[in-house]
């Protein structure tokens, strides 16, 4: 049996006794240091001593961020020693892209076992809270908890903790999805290559055999990295074709044929083999080899296929919370429509598309007349349904494919619309006007309807070097207090001011 440790900081702990490894690879050890977050990094050697003295193994991993210094490039008496060193620890729970995607929005990220010790941490760090306050105010505007789910403590810790340094917050669930991909291709890595190390110094593999693992460990590493579920499916059909050359190899997902019709048992044919594709919890398709350029290796190919088959499914699951987490991370929680972060990135997209075809770009911000008296007078749950019918109508009213209807922030929308002049925006803003206030939502404590009632602001720019997106956002923005300042439940339209330099 292949002995292995991974290493991780103690911020991790509770999510790895979550996957319940000792179930799964009751051969492979894993051992915490203490988290050194902000602080000098740790010596190698002094953490060697605490945490592996008498310990045997045949594989080691230690899987850090800037935490430690000096890791050797191999130890003595160790079959394999992978470094994972990565360039933060939050690569761990979530794909790198995502990481850099919420840090580029000005987010400051934070994890369940961080969140647990903060007042701790702070200590630490020598702050107190107007020095905590200063710092975190220039690292980030707003603090995000990547949420594995394992502390149910975790929404009260974000809270207090944001409360002490004074920034809003938020959290994305993250679940574990990608770690447990990220441990188990490690783990199955490490023993692929002890096996293949141990049977090519007893003479028991040949050199075909040896080259197919080394691929393998290469082609293991990769499905981690891709984001998609069809990436990741095309992925495991270019690894497998790559490593046995069959004439054919074919996927079939459970969702696309019921997971009843699909057989949880290895199956072979005269041609090849099937084998079925498990997640961590359901079975997600199943695999067909169809013919091998080489069919007396039939044997080896269904033994390393089988070994590495789960894994397969591990990558397929993560894909498909990256899409999920990517999703949720640009959609507003309570109406579905796009947040604020995607109304960010859309307007720059259509605004440079509208510029180079030097067509019209129109914005409409939209703001729910006295919505905050109705919120107090009939209550949230009466204010959130208030929102989404509005959200309904705004985008019932602005359908066309290229339409965008966000949630700008607490009562207020944008609507952008390519391709659409002033004209155009202004009267799609005249029946949502109309369309708000014959949905007769009663708004008792409304100065100026008995129902509830919306305020326009509409503007529209052909993009170039007269205009510029931000003065697309301050003029529609202004006209929408006009409109306010005006008496409310109205529209106020104009060109885009030029702009300013």
């Amino acid at each position: 049996m292949t002995k292995g440790i991974l290493v991780f900081c103690e911020h991790y702990q509770r999510e790895i006794e979550h996957l319940k490894y000792k179930e799964r690879y009751p051969e492979v050890q894993f051992l915490f240091f203490k988290g050194h977050c902000g602080q000098a990094p740790l010596e190698w050697e002094e953490l060697k001593t605490g945490l592996l003295t008498n310990q045997d193994y045949d594989f080691l991993n230690v899987l850090c961020g800037g935490c430690i210094k000096k890791l050797p490039a191999e130890e003595k008496n160790i079959l394999i020693r992978d470094q994972h060193r990565f360039n933060q620890c939050f690569h761990f729970i979530v794909n790198p892209e995502l990481v850099d995607f919420y840090q580029q929005k000005g987010c400051y990220l934070i994890t369940p076992g961080w969140l647990q010790k903060w007042p701790e941490i702070i200590e630490q760090w020598g702050f107190d809270r107007k020095t905590a306050r200063d710092f975190f105010h220039d690292s980030g505007k707003r603090v995000l908890l990547l949420d594995t789910m394992v502390d149910q403590n975790s929404a009260l810790n974000l809270n207090e903790f944001a409360s002490y340094i004074n920034l809003p917050f938020e959290s994305v669930k993250v679940g574990l999805k990608y770690l447990d991909l990220l441990v188990c291709n490690i783990i199955q890595k490490n023993q692929l290559a002890a096996r293949g190390a141990q049977q090519n110094e007893t003479g028991d593999i040949g050199q075909k055999e040896m080259a197919d693992f080394a691929m393998a460990l290469e082609l293991l590493n990769s499905l981690a990295r891709l984001q998609s579920e069809n990436q990741v499916i095309d992925g495991i059909k270019d690894m497998f074709t790559m490593l046995f050359a069959p004439r054919k190899v074919l996927f079939r997902g459970a969702s696309e044929t019921g997971s009843g019709s699909i057989s949880t048992e290895i199956r072979q044919n005269d041609t090849g083999f099937i084998l079925p594709v498990r997640g961590s919890r359901e079975l997600l398709g199943e695999i067909e080899f169809v013919e091998f350029d080489l069919p007396q290796h039939r044997e080896k190919y269904l033994n390393l296929a089988t070994k590495i088959v789960n894994i397969c499914g591990l990558a397929i699951e993560n894909a498909r919370q990256y899409e999920k987490i990517k999703e949720l991370s640009m959609t507003d929680d309570l109406t579905k429509i796009a947040n604020r972060r995607q109304l960010d990135e859309y307007l720059q997209t259509e605004w440079l598309r509208m510029e180079r075809e030097n067509a019209p770009l129109a914005l409409i911000m939209v703001d729910i007349d006295y919505f905050k008296p109705y919120n107090d007078f009939y209550g949230h749950l009466a204010g959130d349904d208030c929102l989404k019918a509005v959200t309904k109508i705004l985008s019932d009213h602005a359908h066309r494919p290229a339409d965008l209807v966000a949630r700008y922030g607490g009562e207020e929308f944008a609507i952008v619309m390519p391709n659409t002049d002033l004209e155009g925006a202004s009267a799609v803003a005249v029946k949502i006007r109309k369309a708000v206030e014959d949905k007769r939502i009663e708004h008792e404590k409304s100065p100026v309807s008995d129902f509830v009632t919306v305020s326009l602001g509409v503007t529209a720019a052909v993009p170039g070097e007269k205009s510029k997106l931000e003065d697309l956002l301050l003029t529609a923005d202004g006209l929408l207090y006009q409109a306010k300042k005006e008496g409310r439940n109205r529209v106020a339209a104009a060109p885009v001011e030029k702009s300013r330099g």
